[in-house]
């Protein structure tokens, strides 16, 4: 997607990175099908502070400032006809951060950004118009060799690289298709220094020196043709693609550089490269097309002045009017062929590095064309996170549960499928399809791709015009209330440089779609009904040209043993036996491929059958209750509520019921571990519900075992329910202890209640499902039951190994039997809450539960137990689904800075 410099630089500390992200998850709203009220919402419009100013002081002219002081709330007014209220609302890292826009006298705009935590200083200058696909016709790669040549500049400084590596920092730079972007960190102390230094490598006459040194240009040239791995499966597949599309596409070039087309090619035509390369930085280097960003706790003020010396830097050439709107191609060639290939992957399964590559990868490549010139389009962003939702959601009807139900793609997130843009661009925008596969899946590939064809056609069933594809608007608007909810409200951490400097290519800098403030540009308000109504058109015109498998490339990935497997598996496949003399060859990577007709749809017999099938196995979308209408801000306890006493014990026949506590979101108290998120309140929160019973804490190993068993049937039958609720940000967790069973729940103060309710009438339900369904226990759910207890680190090898055997041989009966025990063992329950949930809906929810719950209950009175304390019951919980970060929901990149947005 970029070519990077791999230049050697000191070990790049980025701190600003997000870890500790679970395993993806998406929706499925389909499977809803109770009414509960959603709780209270309101809608509020965002009223930015921003300030335009006027200044001459060193090298700045226009100054236009758009901040958020720190610990300062910015005013959220009520819209439409919601009620006023007279609350505010903290935005994300809107009291660390405080940001400022600046437009230098030769053009170039910059954001300073003074973050008061950051641990090191960054910075990144992005230049839009210079990037792959401004390479001169009879050059490829100038545009990846300037980069190089920048980075080697700096005259009078020294070398850059080597000079912030001695202070532990790091630099480096890459080359995307429509712009190019160099960054770099350091220590605080040394930033000002490092922007000084950073600015000589832009400096015209600098670069001029470098472009007319022939030895700097050869050692540049060989480290270009280095980058180049053609053992590297992404590699190979880019440039296997690049041959199958037009050739007079811009896409189809060699772009990335090398030996060849660098030095021996030019000499052969008698073409001077550091001639080319400097009219390059002087033609497309435009300072009026450069974004600069710095991070640093230093004040604005500061920031301001340091910045200054770039206004003498990039070309001095007057850019010329009228430049020419790129037009791209059409992708695909138009000779009525359908274009798909089997690619071979020589590493064997044993030599894989990582998970994935235990598995084939389908990818369909699709050509866009959205044109990003007016203010209000739509973009891939936009486009492919609403696809993401559609295609990568899990429960009944979805892509991802037929494709499992046939064991033909990997269980987990890695059987999601993905949508990606390897290219994003105005006017053209590449867009991927990605599955994984087994290689059940890999030899019914022409199945797989069946299936896929046909879930797009179930959007046309379900539209209210049969062949428009049209997408309920609702629905569309709720796709845009997810991505703010995960890409923003809930964002782990802010946008660094490099994304804030790529996205000012795109969205501008200030304004409220702009970058250079705490505003949310990459998805427009669910709210802004123009917005949603562009968005609806972009998804049935996207719709209908995937539904058109000619508009389509379409690459399978194989490796020797799914080849070999292949044989045993299909009777009619037409790929070429090993070894490889039948194969093609892709010349850039040697990359071995074959054609494979894996859209024969018609002619055989299964593909037929399954299609037919599908018809009522596959349904589009649906709205999903669970997700609030609106994200309300978060609260704080009025003094009323103050009157409790922890614990609040509730009035009750039998058993003991209460409240421990309630920890508000202006608590710091260290309760239950939550996912990462912002420091600012929000309108997260977690409740936990703790059942007293001794029975846990007395379980000989044949109780143990079957409760164990008992929990993973339950997970299997919350599954649906557990999906559902996953892009609301709802996850739950049920552990026993020996206080008895906890019972977690994390979601928004506005859905958790009613997520909470229809977790519990599920788990009081369970035992009587279980009993009057199979005796016979799924191998799987056996397994993972056996697997868990493996995983124990409270068990004895002894224990582990009785527990697993009388697993093996257990019934659901007997693990039905265990489960009514155990909540007749049950003398009542406590529980405490955190963040955005109120003392008075705690304790309401609390009541609803036992209410719930009483039915099942033993009848006595008294604990029997131990009552536990807060800290007994407030260790780290499993969330299921594994959903609770924003890297979790389908196209989650697309969106999250936390999730690698931008690649390096």
């Amino acid at each position: 997607q970029a070519f990077g410099c791999k230049r050697s630089f000191a070990r790049q500390r980025l701190f600003s990175q997000f870890s500790g992200c679970n395993a993806a998850s998406n929706d499925d709203a389909s499977s809803a099908t109770e009414s509960e009220e959603d709780g209270e919402f309101r809608l509020y419009r965002f009223q930015g502070c921003s300030d335009i100013v006027a200044s001459r002081r060193g090298f700045l002219v226009v100054s236009s400032v758009t901040t958020c002081a720190l610990g300062t709330l910015s005013r959220w007014l009520p819209f439409s006809s919601s009620p006023k209220i007279g609350s505010t609302e903290i935005l994300p890292f809107s009291t660390l951060r405080r940001y400022k826009s600046v437009q230098l006298s030769n053009g170039m705009r910059c954001v300073l950004v003074s973050e008061r935590t950051a641990r090191q200083s960054t910075a990144c200058l992005s230049i839009g118009g210079a990037g792959q696909f401004s390479d001169s016709v009879d050059l490829n790669g100038n545009a990846h060799c300037m980069e190089h040549v920048v980075l080697s500049s700096g005259s009078g400084f020294g070398d850059f690289d080597d000079w912030i590596s001695s202070y532990d920092g790091y630099s480096n730079g890459f080359t995307a298709f429509e712009k190019v972007c160099f960054h770099f960190g350091c220590p605080n102390e040394v930033l000002q220094e490092a922007l000084e230094r950073f600015a000589m490598l832009f400096m015209e006459k600098n670069v001029e020196d470098v472009c007319n040194d022939k030895a700097i240009l050869k050692r540049e040239t060989r480290r270009i043709n280095s980058e180049l791995d053609p053992k590297d499966e992404f590699a190979k597949e880019m440039y296997l693609v690049k041959s199958l599309i037009n050739p007079q596409h811009q896409y189809s070039r060699f772009s990335a550089g090398n030996i060849e087309t660098l030095e021996l090619s030019p000499e052969r035509n008698n073409i001077d490269v550091g001639s080319k390369l400097f009219e390059f930085f002087k033609t497309k280097y435009l300072p009026e097309k450069a974004v600069l960003v710095v991070i640093s706790p230093t004040d604005l003020k500061t920031l301001e002045t340091w910045v200054a010396p770039f206004a003498q830097t990039l070309s001095q050439t007057k850019p010329s009017s009228g430049e020419a709107k790129r037009v791209f191609p059409r992708l695909t060639l138009s000779n009525g062929k359908l274009s798909s290939v089997c690619m071979l992957r020589q590493n064997p399964i044993g030599t894989r590095q990582y998970p994935s590559d235990s598995y084939e990868t389908l990818s369909i490549y699709f050509g866009l064309s959205l044109d990003y010139s007016d203010q209000n389009a739509v973009t891939g962003t936009q486009l492919g996170f609403a696809l993401s939702q559609m295609f990568g959601r899990r429960g009944p009807g979805s892509l991802y549960k037929l494709l499992q139900q046939r064991k033909w793609s990997p269980i987990g997130s890695k059987g999601v499928p993905s949508i990606s843009f390897p290219v994003d661009v105005s006017g053209f925008q590449l867009m991927k399809f990605q599955l994984f596969l087994t290689q059940d899946g890999f030899a019914n590939r022409s199945s797989v791709i069946a299936a896929v064809y046909d879930a797009i056609r179930s959007f046309e069933a379900s539209s209210v015009s049969k062949s428009n594809f049209e997408v309920n608007r609702k629905l569309v608007a709720q796709y845009l209330r997810i991505g703010q909810l995960y890409g923003w409200l809930l964002a782990p951490r802010p946008p660094d440089a490099v994304e804030l400097a790529f996205d000012a290519q795109v969205y501008g800098v200030s304004g409220q779609k702009g970058v250079g403030g705490n505003n949310w540009y990459r998805l427009p308000l669910p709210q802004n009904a123009v917005a949603v109504a562009n968005l609806q058109k972009s998804l049935s015109d996207t719709l209908r040209l995937m539904n058109d498998p000619f508009q389509s490339i379409a690459v399978v990935t194989a490796s020797p043993q799914s080849i070999t497997a292949l044989r045993t598996k299909s009777f009619d496949d037409n790929l070429p036996l090993l070894p490889l003399s039948k194969w093609n060859i892709e010349p850039v990577t040697g990359a071995k491929y074959a054609f494979d007709d894996m859209f024969r749809l018609s002619g055989r017999l299964k593909e037929w059958i399954l299609a037919r099938s599908m018809e009522d196995e596959l349904q589009p979308p649906s709205l999903n209750p669970l997700i609030p209408r609106f994200f309300r801000p978060a609260r704080t306890p009025k003094k009323i509520d103050e009157i409790y006493q922890y614990p609040s014990v509730l009035q009750s026949d039998g058993g003991y019921w209460a409240v421990l506590g309630v920890a508000s979101v202006t608590e710091k108290k260290n309760l239950l571990p939550l996912p990462l998120t912002a420091p600012e309140p929000n309108c997260r929160c977690a409740f936990v519900l703790q059942l007293l019973s001794k029975r846990p804490a007395r379980a000989k190993t044949l109780q143990a075992a079957h409760a164990e068993l008992w929990k993973t049937t339950l997970e299997l039958e919350l599954a649906d329910l557990a999906e559902l609720g996953s892009p609301a940000s709802l996850a739950y967790e049920i552990s026993f202890n020996k206080y008895g069973m906890r019972i977690c729940f994390l979601g928004l103060s506005q859905n958790i209640g009613p997520y909470a309710r229809r977790v519990v009438r599920k788990v009081v339900d369970h035992q009587t499902k279980l009993l009057e369904g199979p005796q016979k226990l799924p191998r799987s759910l056996v397994d993972a039951s056996i697997n868990s207890v493996k995983q124990s680190r409270q068990l004895s090898s002894r224990r582990k190994i009785e527990s697993i055997a009388i697993m093996r041989d257990t019934s659901a009966t007997e693990a039905a039997v265990e489960a009514i025990a155990f909540f007749k063992s049950c003398r009542g329950g406590v529980c405490y809450s955190q963040g955005d949930l109120l003392p008075q809906e705690t304790r309401g929810l609390l009541i609803d539960l036992r209410t719930i719950l009483e039915p099942v209950l033993g009848k006595g009175t008294g604990t029997g137990v131990g009552l536990p304390a807060i800290d007994d019951i407030q260790y780290r919980a499993n969330w299921v689904p594994r959903s609770a970060s924003s890297c979790s929901i389908a196209g989650a990149k697309l969106i999250s800075d936390a999730c690698g947005r931008i690649p390096r």
